[in-house]
């Protein structure tokens, strides 16, 4: 036999609600000196592209990966919608590079 909802048996009633209270008090002192954080090799390290590329390098990048992605999804391996996603991925991501190593250059 299944059992409603309604045949739980009810939750024991209340006696008294207690209001709420502080448990631990912290104490901050004053602050005298502030040292600069340690130093740890390897991180943030991030590899840069070495030169930056010109826009005829760049449609030759973007025209190789047309090129292998052809190579590495031969007719039937994946349906066109799919390779096609996979290479505009590929492109955006690249092309996202380049626009941030760009605008991290007109920082500097």
């Amino acid at each position: 036999m299944v059992r409603k909802i309604g045949d739980k048996p009810g939750a024991a009633g209340t006696s008294s609600i207690q209001s709420t209270r502080s448990i631990e008090s912290t104490k901050i002192g004053e602050v005298e000196q502030v040292k600069a954080a340690d130093s740890r090799s390897g991180v943030g390290a991030v590899r840069r592209s070495t030169r930056q590329l010109t826009p005829e390098q760049q449609q030759e990048l973007l025209a190789m990966i047309n090129e292998e992605a052809d190579r590495m999804f031969d007719e039937g391996t994946l349906p066109r919608s799919k390779k096609d996603t996979v290479k505009g991925a590929v492109r955006m991501a690249i092309e996202a590079s380049m626009v941030e190593e760009e605008e991290t250059k007109k920082k500097k």
